[in-house]
Formats: C-alpha cells, structure tokens, sequence
C-alpha cells in the first residue's frame, strides 16, 4: 500500500510543469515563514524531484540570520550540517543538494525541523521516500516538526507503523493541517 501510494505521488509530482511548482511554493512559504520568526536554529530540506521548492525559504532564513542547517547522509545517516549559503551545497546522493561540510551541528539544538514526504494523512502521517533517513532522525529531536507539501499529496489514511513519527503540522498551498 505504501509503496503504490509512493509511486503514484510521485509520479504526478515528477510531472508539474516549474511554473506551478513556483507558484504553489511560494503560497507555501509564505504560509510558513511567519512560524519560523521565534525559532534561531532551523533545520530545512533542499527541495528536489517536484518538492515543495525551498530555494526561498532557504534565502530568506538566512537573511534574517537564523542558523539553517540542512540534511546530509552519511553512513546511511541523516546528519544536520549548519550553512551559509548555497555555496555550501553539492548535488550528494541521489542528486539533492547537500553541505559540502561534515561538521555535525548539535541535534539538541534545532528548535524547527521542515521535512518534505511524498504524502501525507489527516493525521500528520508521513510517507516518506522508502530509505527511512527521518525516520532514524526525528525521534532524536525535541522540537516542531512541519512538513511541507502539495494539497494532492495529502491523503485520507496512511498505514503507520510504529516506527512512524507523526509531524505536528502540515502546510499546503491550500491549507494548514495541524495534529
């Protein structure tokens, strides 16, 4: 089930023409950047493969001088590595975008976390792309965790399993879901 949902997401995600990804990112951040004023140390995706475009986000963060730090994999790990821009950042694996650097910043420290998914429930269920990497990651934190998205990626029900951690809100060009 899962993995049928995953594949038709995707899928339809992969097919967006640029312009309406823009466009609908851009109702997204704004939705979201006025949630982001009392948090300093804000951990953010690179968006890739049709994901809500973080570019933006990304640019504005650091220009009201928060710490962004972004994901990068190493050891089949979810590691946070704090930025200072886009010149930090080299296609890893899979071709997203990820630090350069390998300075671990403090997880204890994130006071934000916005993580994409491929779909997402009512409930602020995730699915995710299959590897598990925030899975590992997020029971490690002890902060918000908003999720990003298309309103067509939103679902009635996912089947979760117990590993599964739920974010506690979901933001879409259309609506705000929270858990």
């Amino acid at each position: 089930m899962k993995k049928s949902m995953r594949t038709s997401i995707r899928d339809k995600r992969k097919n967006l023409p640029v312009k309406w990804i823009l466009a609908n990112s851009k109702k997204v951040t704004k939705k979201l950047l006025p949630r982001c004023k009392k948090f300093k140390n804000i951990m953010v995706y690179a968006s890739f493969d049709g994901e809500v475009d973080t570019h933006v986000l990304i640019n504005e963060l650091l220009k009201q001088k928060k710490n962004v730090i972004l994901p990068k994999i190493r050891d089949r790990l979810l590691m946070p590595i704090k930025i200072s821009g886009f010149e930090d950042l080299l296609p890893g694996r899979y071709g997203i975008l990820e630090p350069q650097q390998n300075t671990t910043f403090p997880i204890k420290k994130i006071d934000l976390i916005i993580l994409p998914g491929v779909c997402f429930d009512k409930n602020c269920h995730r699915i995710g792309f299959g590897e598990g990497y925030y899975d590992k990651f997020l029971p490690k934190l002890n902060c918000p965790i908003i999720a990003l998205a298309f309103d067509f990626q939103i679902v009635e029900k996912i089947q979760n399993d117990p590993h599964d951690v739920p974010v506690d809100l979901i933001i879409t060009e259309k609506r705000i879901i929270k858990r």
